[in-house]
């Protein structure tokens, strides 16, 4: 990317770290948007600890996290020609029971 933008995780590398492959893997565009600096190391990054904190003390959950734009015809761009998104989302829900979080 550039100085402008990190290379923020979807799902952060400590989490998928259960096998070589999946760590890997964490690394790829798959996993990778562009974010802006101070919200990849600040707000996207807390959510980050309380996802962590949330699955330590729960037996399963589901975690779906997405990117959307406000204009998918014409993003913003980094200088490589990557779209950056507007909007980066969370869904977590507890398979075990009927709670839900957004």
């Amino acid at each position: 990317f550039s100085d402008d933008w990190n290379r923020g995780h979807l799902a952060p590398s400590h989490i998928l770290a259960y096998s070589d492959v999946s760590k890997r893997s964490c690394y790829t565009m798959a996993n990778i948007c562009p974010q802006g600096g101070y919200f990849n190391q600040h707000p996207w990054e807390e959510l980050e600890a309380h996802v962590a904190t949330w699955i330590a003390g729960h037996q399963a959950l589901f975690i779906i996290t997405g990117v959307a734009y406000k204009n998918r015809a014409a993003p913003t761009r980094t200088v490589d020609n990557i779209a950056v998104p507007d909007y980066y989302w969370k869904i977590i829900c507890e398979p075990t029971t009927d709670r839900k979080s957004v």
